[in-house]
């Protein structure tokens, strides 16, 4: 899987030039197939904010776009849950918590899960 896909971001004319932040949520699915290559690149120990500025940033920084522009439309949709968590975090314990919290499983290198690590919120709710 890639970092991210061939997709035009908005500010080269692609269809989702308009797309409002409450049709920014991407598919939980996606997110987990992507953190599995982000901790092949970075190891277990990088954490969201390694992630932001060793993939996010430079797959963003020269189309002046959001990451979400670059996803597969497919993967892109009104999100049904809000998720926060700390930059310092663990990128995988994150992956681990969204994983719990979906009923999804998850690869061991994942690690254990920490009480206060991350929280997810139903959205509409």
């Amino acid at each position: 899987m890639a970092l991210h896909s061939k997709v035009k971001p908005s500010n080269e004319g692609d269809r989702r030039q308009k797309l409002p932040v409450t049709e920014c949520g991407i598919r939980v699915s996606w997110l987990l197939s992507w953190a599995k290559v982000v901790e092949q690149k970075l190891g277990p120990d990088a954490t969201t904010a390694d992630v932001c500025a060793k993939f996010v940033i430079p797959s963003t920084r020269s189309k002046k776009c959001r990451y979400v522009d670059i996803i597969e439309p497919v993967n892109v949709g009104a999100p049904q849950y809000f998720l926060s968590h700390t930059w310092s975090m663990r990128f995988a314990t994150l992956m681990e918590v969204v994983a719990k919290g979906f009923g999804m499983s998850q690869t061991p290198s994942f690690g254990l899960v920490r009480a206060t690590c991350g929280k997810i919120f139903r959205l509409n709710d």
